[in-house]
């Protein structure tokens, strides 16, 4: 607590430079590169507690939980970075066991959350009918900024109504400018919607042997699977911390983006941008 209160105190050190009070630097050269030097003042200290604060989470257990004020009360380290970037590899070397499923071509495809639990297993929660509505729309006001469209028009229309228009549009766009750059996007809409019922709401629960099945991109309902919880009976991490492994940030699906940037802004105390290995953490 004290060092991530440390961490974010450093801010204060750029106070001088933001309202212009000005600074008897040693050496004239050094008022050229002033902003530089408040930049180095801040981010070394800043970072270096950060980090102290991320392995102190996942390795020690607080003596007095303070809801309040803990910083521990709810940690949850999110890893996120590109496509094959070793994110689920990391989160294994964590846990020490190959609990997540590793590869180059079928990658971690939904959120999955990973917890101290009395017994190991895992559950899988699929969408609702609001976030199959959510999705629906967030795929609309990707697929109207291609068509260069207004997406209320096509949220007034029942939804084989919609795919009949939307294949329309797109088609329209193709004889017109040659080409379509969100396929991908309309296939996904497509299937969203003719298999909207589909496990509404519904959880699931597996044995860690058959999480590989539920999370990649091989499964054929992942579409609709909102995330996957895993509980670990056995595992060095604290009641209190939960590693999120999130989909690449080149996923297509506009829900899982927008999760992972959820994640990023407010619920993750850590995150870990990864690139073949870590290579930054910020708070």
């Amino acid at each position: 607590l004290v060092c991530d209160m440390v961490a974010q105190a450093m801010a204060l050190v750029l106070l001088p430079y933001l309202i212009h009070i000005p600074v008897p630097w040693p050496m004239p050269v050094l008022h050229k590169y002033e902003a530089f030097l408040y930049l180095a003042a801040f981010a070394g200290p800043h970072y270096f507690l950060t980090l102290v604060v991320f392995f102190g989470a996942l390795q020690s257990r607080p003596a007095s939980p303070m809801p309040a004020l803990g910083y521990f009360a709810a940690a949850a380290a999110a890893f996120l970075g590109a496509f094959s970037a070793g994110k689920s590899t990391i989160i294994n070397a964590v846990l020490g066991d190959d609990i997540l499923p590793q590869a180059t071509k079928s990658l971690t495809a939904i959120p999955t959350l990973i917890r101290k639990g009395q017994t190991s297993k895992a559950v899988i929660s699929y969408l609702t009918e609001a976030e199959r509505t959510e999705l629906k729309d967030l795929y609309l006001e990707e697929l109207s900024k291609e068509l260069r469209t207004n997406p209320q028009a096509y949220r007034d229309l029942d939804k084989f109504a919609l795919l009949g228009q939307l294949g329309s549009d797109i088609e329209q766009q193709r004889a017109q400018y040659g080409s379509f750059n969100k396929q991908k996007f309309f296939d996904e809409l497509k299937a969203l919607i003719e298999g909207w019922d589909k496990l509404s709401g519904a959880t699931k629960e597996i044995t860690l042997d058959e999480l590989p099945n539920y999370v990649t991109e091989d499964y054929a309902d992942v579409l609709f699977v909102n995330q996957a919880e895993v509980y670990l009976a056995d595992v060095s991490i604290p009641d209190n911390v939960v590693l999120v492994d999130l989909p690449g940030l080149g996923v297509v699906n506009p829900r899982h983006r927008k999760v992972t940037k959820t994640y990023v802004e407010n619920d993750a105390k850590q995150h870990k941008l990864s690139n073949s290995t870590l290579t930054r953490t910020h708070a």
